[in-house]
């Protein structure tokens, strides 16, 4: 009970200092397994031939989100009216690893999406990006690609991009 309050808490704080920063809120998403419809999920299967997952977490406005793949590469993918809308196209290994995702939320419309994805390079270590998305239905792609850089905030860069993305091109 301490710690699922613990976590809200947390959430609310986040949430609350965020848009506090940049006047517009950004509202998170717990996409951890437990909080999403999982219809397929052979991760934690040792006899199984190769490693699958497939599930559905709730988003904002009308969309959902999508974490799917296999063979150790997971992608996030929005779903807007029962549409697959896929937002990053990674031939690397690949996965999704934070468990929240960020909407940049306005009027109560979602206008862009963060998400972090770790990527393998040549010598087997990842680099985690944060990837911005403008949110416009069916039109929905990722904008920008915010990889590490001395310097500068990662995150605090995502959300400057964020409040661009309307008016940026697809990548």
């Amino acid at each position: 009970m301490k710690i699922a309050f613990l976590s809200l808490l947390l959430t609310l704080t986040v949430t609350i200092t965020t848009w506090a920063e940049d006047a517009t809120p950004f509202v998170l998403t717990n996409i951890e397994k437990e909080n999403c419809t999982v219809t397929e999920d052979t991760t934690d299967d040792l006899d199984a031939e190769i490693d699958m997952l497939d599930m559905e977490c709730s988003g904002q406005g009308d969309y959902k989100v999508k974490i799917s793949g296999g063979d150790l590469r997971y992608s996030l993918s929005l779903v807007y009216k029962n549409r697959t809308i896929r937002l990053t196209h990674f031939m690397r290994f690949h996965d999704v690893p934070s468990k929240f995702i960020e909407w940049l939320v306005e009027d109560g419309s979602p206008l862009a999406l963060i998400h972090r994805i770790n990527v393998a390079n040549d010598e087997g270590r990842d680099t985690s990006y944060l990837i911005v998305s403008k949110l416009k239905g069916n039109s929905s792609c990722a904008v920008a690609q915010v990889e590490p850089k001395a310097g500068r905030n990662q995150n605090e860069y995502a959300r400057e991009l964020a409040h661009k993305a309307q008016t940026m091109p697809c990548l």
